[in-house]
């Protein structure tokens, strides 16, 4: 098997995957007065807020 030709392989894989790679927005984080994500039913503030806060 002759491995001398190289056509069309890459020598930067990365380069492929970065390019391909999908990007996904940040999470925006909740306000004080919000619903707290946590499913409680309370505000962010008055449940989660001290922790994180």
């Amino acid at each position: 098997m002759d491995t001398s030709d190289t056509t069309g392989l890459s020598g930067n894989a990365d380069a492929a995957a970065v390019s391909g790679e999908q990007t996904f927005p940040k999470k925006k984080k909740p306000g004080r007065n919000d619903p707290c994500p946590c499913g409680s039913g309370k505000k962010y503030k008055k449940c989660h807020y001290p922790q994180y806060g």
